[in-house]
């Protein structure tokens, strides 16, 4: 069984931690990427909240994001978005 490789609209890999920033209605907003797709690994999360987003069956070209205000997350506001060609990296944690 193959996993897909879950990438930005450039080729590049999508990582666990990275900041990125998503097309809105109202323009561009931060969030951190939680969970992968493909894979399930995730980031952070709560029991809870990884069981509400396991069970929500997730997408393999899907990843779950942590909206961000201010550069700090906004605990428990998460998102799953398909990846497409409206998300940017902005940066990716090196540690």
């Amino acid at each position: 069984m193959s996993v897909y490789i879950v990438q930005y609209p450039d080729g590049c890999e999508i990582e666990l931690g990275d900041t990125v920033s998503l097309a809105m209605p109202n323009g561009w907003a931060e969030a951190r990427v939680v969970m992968l797709g493909s894979t399930r690994e995730h980031l952070n999360m709560t029991a809870e909240d990884l069981d509400w987003y396991s069970g929500e069956g997730l997408e393999p070209t899907s990843i779950l994001v942590e909206w961000l205000k201010d550069g700090k997350p906004k605990r428990g506001a998460y998102m799953s978005i398909h990846v497409d060609c409206c998300i940017e990296l902005i940066s990716r944690d090196q540690s």
